[in-house]
Formats: C-alpha cells, sequence, structure tokens
C-alpha cells in the first residue's frame, strides 16, 4: 500500500468542506488510514491502487456524496517527501506563512514561468521544479505580484497550500507510511 496526498481545489470562500464528511466518504470508498487536515479538502489515505485509480475514486465519490465537482490533485506521499526536502527556500521554513507550495496539472511552459518571475519586486521569487511550484513572498503574498498573478500566469491548472498546511501534511503522511510498514 502507498500513501497519497489528496488536495481539494478550489476550497474556501464559498466552497467549504466539512473535515467529518470528507474522512467518512473517503472512508467509505475504501481508503486506509484516511486523515484529514482543516476544512480546506486536505487529506492523506492510504491505496494499494496507482494514482489514476485513486483520483477517480476520490473525484467521484466527493462529487456523488459531496456536490464536491472541482479538480482532485493526487501526490504520492513519496513525492510529497521530496516537495519538502527540495525546498529552495529553507530561509522561509522560519515563517511559513511567506511560503506556498502549488502542485501543477501539467508542466507549465518555462516562457511563464520567467515571465511570472520577471513581475517580482526583487525579495518575492517563484521557482517551478517538475509539477511542483515554490512561491516565496516574503512582504505577504497580497503585496506579491507573482502571487496574485500566479493562477491565471503558470497557464495550468493548480492548487496551493501554505508552508504550514505541506508540513502538517508531510506528518500525516509520514505516520501513514510507518503504520503500513509496521
Amino acid at each position: 500500500m502507498g500513501s497519497w496526498v489528496l488536495l481539494l481545489r478550489g476550497v474556501g470562500g464559498r466552497t467549504q468542506i466539512n473535515p467529518r464528511l470528507l474522512r467518512a466518504v473517503l472512508g467509505a470508498e475504501g481508503f486506509g488510514r484516511v486523515a484529514v487536515f482543516g476544512q480546506s479538502g486536505n487529506a492523506v489515505v492510504t491505496s494499494p491502487l496507482p494514482r489514476e485509480e485513486v483520483a477517480w475514486l476520490a473525484i467521484e465519490s466527493c462529487a456523488r456524496e459531496m456536490g464536491f465537482r472541482k479538480d482532485i490533485h493526487v501526490i504520492p506521499g513519496a513525492d510529497w517527501a521530496e516537495l519538502v526536502t527540495r525546498n529552495p527556500f529553507p530561509e522561509a521554513v522560519e515563517n511559513p506563512t511567506t511560503l506556498h507550495a502549488a502542485f501543477l496539472g501539467a508542466d507549465p511552459d518555462p516562457a511563464r514561468v520567467a515571465a511570472l518571475n520577471r513581475l517580482g519586486d526583487g525579495s518575492d521569487a517563484l521557482v517551478v521544479l517538475g509539477r511542483m511550484a515554490y512561491l516565496h513572498a516574503p512582504k505577504g503574498f497580497a503585496r506579491s505580484r507573482i502571487a496574485t498573478r500566479f493562477d491565471r500566469g503558470i497557464g495550468v491548472p493548480t492548487t496551493a497550500r501554505s508552508w504550514t498546511a505541506v508540513q502538517r501534511l508531510h506528518s500525516l503522511v509520514e505516520v501513514a507510511d510507518l503504520a503500513e510498514a509496521a
């Protein structure tokens, strides 16, 4: 069995997800060790199924049981651990509200990434490693031209999480992996 991080896209504002309901829906679908973090659509599950089947089951069950009809990004637990270790902004870990990780649904055009970085004021920056993007905005996301234009500027489907959420989900992945190994 492997661990998977499920990120429901577009949760917040008008779209709220009840964590207990999400846990129950995913558990009823047959996922193991379901852990949900916060109300913003973050879950860690275990399953022997491949990524495509995990994604399909999560999408279908959330649509059917909760009326949630948006993208769900599915990241293998091992890739999540790599996301944490590859962080190109280690200084931002001390102030995790200044760092976000974005999960890209496809490879972005390098020209779009360069154009976003040109918007920076010298303190904020964007680094894309594969299908993971790191946005560092030391002056705050509302003040960062890169961050405020990221969703449309990157040109691919994306969902982002604060570094605090990334770290918490990493802890849940570690617990799930240890339990599965025991």
